[in-house]
């Protein structure tokens, strides 16, 4: 009998238990978000298979937030509009950082004409961007990476499209505000350079 009430008061306390971790969880971590957006392009749509955000940190190495976004097109997300990739809430301490990793479902209008785009062997992995950002406890940080589909897409001889894309990362002001950054915004992918 005595085991049986023992094991009544352990299930009645369990839930308090998580709570009180989740509680201690949520106090020692950040919020962090990602969104994207595009410069204008010469084109009529340009789909990019977004999989995931991964995060480089000191604390727990290479984290996946993983994404719902799927494919989008980018040229939605122009002058000024953007869009949510992924959020999670990351321990406190330093990230260092994040790639893009894109999926295989790319692809390209150009006049009413829709064509499948290639991205270079080697990127499957996702595309590198340096963060270098001291993330505190309670603290949301925000980051929008700026995909130039303009510079991004190049043209084959035979006709063909194919991804280097260039990336800028773009900190937002409050995200840095009271914590260490040293974020340059520029990033150098496949040859080619995102200017600040």
């Amino acid at each position: 009998m005595k085991s049986i009430k023992i094991c009544a008061l352990l299930l009645l306390a369990l839930p308090l238990v998580m709570i009180s971790c989740k509680q201690k969880q949520a106090k020692d971590a950040a919020t962090v978000k990602f969104k994207l957006t595009d410069a204008p392009a010469d084109f009529d749509a340009l789909y990019i298979d977004v999989q995931s955000i991964q995060v480089q940190t000191a604390a727990s190495g290479w984290v996946t937030l993983q994404s719902q976004v799927g494919t989008i097109n980018l040229l939605q997300y122009v002058n000024g509009q953007s869009t949510l990739i992924a959020q999670a809430e990351l321990p406190q301490g330093q990230i260092n950082q994040v790639r893009l990793v894109l999926g295989s479902n790319n692809s390209i209008v150009a006049n009413g004409q829709t064509y499948p785009i290639a991205i270079p062997a080697g990127m499957e992995s996702g595309l590198v961007l340096n963060v270098h950002q001291q993330l505190q406890a309670g603290q949301t940080y925000e980051w929008t990476i700026d995909f130039d589909a303009a510079q991004s897409v190049m043209t084959t001889g035979s006709g063909s499209f194919h991804l280097e894309p260039v990336l800028r990362l773009i900190v937002d002001a409050q995200s840095s505000a009271g914590a260490t950054t040293n974020a340059d915004g520029t990033i150098s992918i496949g040859g080619s350079t995102g200017g600040t």
